[in-house]
């Protein structure tokens, strides 16, 4: 009997011994599975930082593309601000050249085919340019950007203003 409570015993912690080999071979194969599981996680989680760097990468090349554009585009601004500067300032000496030889040829015209009016022959723009620091003239300036030439300008127009007889009164 003693034998057989000896035995019973063993059959009986054999048994426990099996039960507890089973449950560790379930939580063995439960935590593979969730090992499994968490591979899975980390690698679809590996997957997606790839793809993030990768448009990271086509983002930044893009980014880089764009400023390289947009620097191209504000030199070539800025070379066409210079071009309308330069050719806004060729104008204004064009015109300015132009206009009094304009003039010069209209006053040939006027010489020869006189007509009867009380205007003067010799129209030429006068420009006085004043002194920033004193607000008086600081030199008369006719249209061809020539001090001595409006100065000279203005006397003719005086001198032949006071010289024509008042053609009004003639015809009396």
């Amino acid at each position: 009997e003693k034998l057989q409570a000896q035995l019973a015993e063993r059959d009986r912690q054999l048994a426990e011994a099996e039960d507890i080999l089973d449950r560790q071979r379930t939580t063995l194969r439960s935590s593979k599975g969730a090992d499994k599981g968490l591979r899975a996680a980390v690698n679809r989680q590996q997957a997606e930082i790839n793809v993030l760097r990768q448009k990271l990468e086509e983002t930044l090349q893009q980014l880089s593309s764009r400023n390289q554009r947009l620097t191209h585009l504000q030199e070539t601004l800025s070379e066409r601000k210079n071009t309308i500067s330069d050719l806004r300032r060729q104008l204004r000496q064009v015109t300015k050249a132009s206009g009094a030889t304009v003039l010069t040829e209209a006053d040939v015209a006027e010489v020869d085919q006189p007509e009867a009016t009380d205007e003067p022959e010799h129209v030429e723009e006068i420009v006085v340019e004043e002194d920033a620091d004193s607000n008086e003239p600081a030199a008369v300036v006719d249209s061809t950007g020539s001090e001595e030439g409006a100065v000279e300008t203005e006397m003719e127009a005086v001198s032949q203003t006071a010289e024509e007889p008042d053609e009004s009164n003639d015809e009396t």
